[in-house]
């Protein structure tokens, strides 16, 4: 079983530090874990193999990329100067669980 817990800043509240853990068998693409926390409140959930090919086929994206980009984006091994910014949103209106979700912040072009 591998783990890799990160720190992650989510942009909906900066002042407030979160830990991400991830535990998985093989790689992502398999399925795996997550244990988000930010030192008061702990909340989990699991991502299935099938969850991760239907993500890759939403966003039209070869299986293996994907989930090469999956493992860079939430674990932060081997990133570069790629940035994310993560979100944490209510998954219905009023609902306990949580939904998060990250999208690449492109660089100022001009």
């Amino acid at each position: 079983m591998k783990v890799t817990v990160r720190k992650i800043s989510v942009a909906s509240e900066p002042d407030c530090t979160y830990y991400l853990r991830l535990e998985w068998a093989e790689d992502l693409g398999a399925g795996f874990v997550v244990l988000l926390c930010d030192g008061v409140s702990a909340w989990s959930g699991e991502v299935l193999e099938e969850d991760v090919t239907r993500e890759a086929q939403e966003m039209e994206m070869p299986r293996e990329r994907y989930v090469n980009d999956l493992q860079l984006i939430l674990t932060g091994v081997g990133q570069t100067d790629q940035s994310y910014s993560f979100h944490l949103a209510p998954k219905q209106s009023g609902s306990p669980m949580l939904q998060l979700s990250y999208e690449k912040v492109q660089s100022d072009m001009s």
